[in-house]
């Protein structure tokens, strides 16, 4: 009998990461496989997702399975160990009202031909035992700083090789403007799966962090007098990256129709950008402000950065800086994708 640790993790109620754990043991074969994974349940009440005074299962479908590289059993034979993703659904089979990413997933096969790139830049802040113990001499010295808390350090070091043993497209890392303020990137990734590995990369955060007795918090605003965490989006379509279509449209020229098209929608797509969102677009510490729309070239305190290199190449991608670190990922990228395309 072959023993597999499965942890299953998915959104609750309120964009939360739950896991719970379940060991799964076949006789054959002797490796695990996704079509294997069974369905599972939960108590919804427990999570924002159902009524105590019903029924309250909700029903785990397994949508990824990851491979844990660095969980081991101290016996004589190891035991395989996968993450496994999951969307949540209602007992009669249909989506539970919490599942962004179902949807998510209808408008990106909808819109395939358009071919999305997502590149996320995740910021959060770090609080340990020791996080009031480094100070720097002025405000601008924690962005990509050294001689930071070691302790911060050695989580966003581990994070990095988490993410990358696991198979995530994990672009960068790097410490932010702010004091205890990290971020990471995960991407460019196409359609439904920037999602995917964005809340996994939070996971692996949130449960290295839990190693070292640390709080990771992706509150938008935790302070007023310092720079809040978003989670920009850099944003391109096949039409964006290039140079020339066929019908002598530029890649920069679909990118101003993106941006007009976002105009019209600011107050719209900001319900998708995160709650309490608003605390942290105030038009200070490079941000726009939550009620106007603005874009710029090579700018931080606009709604819509297009980079200095695409507008110098006349294509590439743009940068929407208003999305708050606490996204759903899944409601924010396909949003911003239906209304950049004007659909």
């Amino acid at each position: 009998m072959n023993s597999f640790i499965c942890e299953y993790i998915w959104l609750d109620g309120c964009n939360n990461l739950r896991s719970k754990i379940r060991v799964i043991k076949l006789k054959f074969p002797s490796r695990m496989t996704f079509n294997m994974l069974p369905e599972w349940n939960f108590d919804g009440s427990s999570t924002n997702q159902a009524n105590s005074d019903g029924n309250t299962e909700v029903i785990l479908k397994p949508v990824k399975m990851y491979e844990d590289k660095y969980r081991h059993i101290s016996n004589s034979k190891e035991t395989e160990s996968f993450f496994v993703l999951c969307e949540t659904y209602n007992i009669d089979g249909t989506p539970h009202s919490t599942n962004s990413r179902h949807h998510a997933k209808q408008i990106f096969d909808a819109h395939s031909d358009e071919k999305p790139w997502f590149g996320l830049e995740q910021e959060y802040f770090m609080y340990t035992n020791e996080h009031n113990c480094i100070h720097k001499e002025h405000s601008n010295g924690y962005y990509c700083g050294i001689s930071l808390s070691n302790i911060q350090r050695k989580i966003m070091t581990e994070h990095l090789n988490y993410c990358m043993e696991t198979g995530l497209i994990i672009s960068g890392t790097n410490a932010e403007v702010s004091p205890n303020q990290w971020e990471f990137q995960i991407g460019p990734c196409e359609g439904i799966e920037s999602g995917d590995q964005v809340i996994m990369a939070r996971f692996f955060l949130e449960r290295i962090a839990e190693k070292y007795n640390a709080d990771i918090s992706f509150h938008p605003k935790p302070r007023d007098d310092i720079n809040g965490s978003g989670c920009h989006i850099n944003f391109s379509t096949e039409n964006t990256r290039n140079k020339c279509d066929s019908n002598g449209k530029t890649g920069l020229t679909y990118i101003y129709n993106y941006i007009e098209n976002l105009h019209q929608c600011h107050s719209e797509i900001n319900e998708f950008y995160g709650e309490n969102n608003n605390l942290r677009l105030t038009g200070k510490h490079e941000t726009s402000s939550f009620d106007s729309f603005t874009s710029g070239i090579g700018t931080r305190n606009t709604s819509i950065r297009i980079p200095n290199e695409t507008n110098k190449q006349h294509c590439g991608y743009l940068e929407d800086r208003r999305p708050g670190a606490n996204i759903d990922p899944y409601k924010a990228t396909s949003m911003l994708l239906i209304k950049s395309i004007g659909k």
